[in-house]
């Protein structure tokens, strides 16, 4: 991942995807550039998954379900504040 030319202030993160969840991609890039910025979108929400999220580094889990709470989400993390 080394010398990418994109620096994106906020990463969407999936938890489903193909190869790695959201939790290990998410961690691989947060190794790569760990300050980063990630929030963690998932059909599956759960405690566990918000504190797997957290303890890996991403700032925001939120439910699909719950797209309403996103744009709120996003400027908190954006701002510095946990969402």
């Amino acid at each position: 991942m080394k010398n990418r030319l994109l620096s994106p202030q906020l990463i969407l993160m999936d938890f489903s995807m193909p190869l790695m969840n959201g939790l290990e991609s998410s961690a691989a890039i947060l190794k790569e550039f760990p300050k980063a910025r990630i929030m963690l979108l998932t059909l599956h929400a759960s405690l566990q998954l918000a504190e797997a999220a957290h303890k890996v580094g991403i700032l925001a889990t939120i439910s699909k379900t719950d797209v309403h709470v996103l744009a709120n989400s996003i400027n908190e993390v954006l701002d510095g504040s946990p969402a």
